[in-house]
């Protein structure tokens, strides 16, 4: 079989584009594992006795909340700096006896208009807020503390 020249340029067109999507899917993949270790550097803890009533989505919100805290602080770096942020549901996905994961539906505001909390879900809201992010977490009890850890961006 022989292929004429306007077959072979379209099976190269075809070849460069399947690259090229290759190619940035691999990029992409790497920038979600890179603003993934970053957010989750920080780890908020909180004491088993001061949370001692609480029912794991409550123990959970306190230390989302403090995760979600530590991004307005000045100190964060201004790419991954939050202005504002809104909390919404909690839901408990697993529970065993030293640890449960949950899955919180959020709305954040970046400090930045480039900012590394727009990779992920999530969807470009008025006044440059992200809507409907959904996050996984991890609390474990480490000792005598509830530790928080995400573990990554849902659907």
């Amino acid at each position: 079989m022989v292929l004429k020249e306007g077959e072979i340029m379209d099976k190269k067109r075809v070849i460069v584009t399947l690259l090229l999507l290759a190619l940035t899917a691999v990029a992409c993949r790497r920038e979600v594992a890179r603003v993934g270790s970053q957010t989750t550097g920080y780890s908020p803890t909180v004491s088993v006795q001061a949370v001692s009533k609480a029912t794991p989505e409550e123990i959970a919100r306190r230390l989302i909340t403090l995760w979600l805290d530590h991004y307005k602080s000045p100190s964060v770096k201004a790419q991954e700096r939050l202005a504002a942020y809104e909390l919404g549901e909690i839901r408990l996905t697993e529970q065993k006896e030293e640890s449960f994961a949950v899955n919180a539906t959020l709305a954040v505001k970046p400090a930045e208009a480039l900012s590394d909390w727009m990779a992920g879900n999530g969807a470009p809201g008025a006044g440059g807020w992200i809507r409907d992010k959904f996050l996984f977490f991890q609390i474990s009890r480490e000792g005598s503390v509830y530790r928080l850890q995400v573990l990554g961006t849902g659907p």
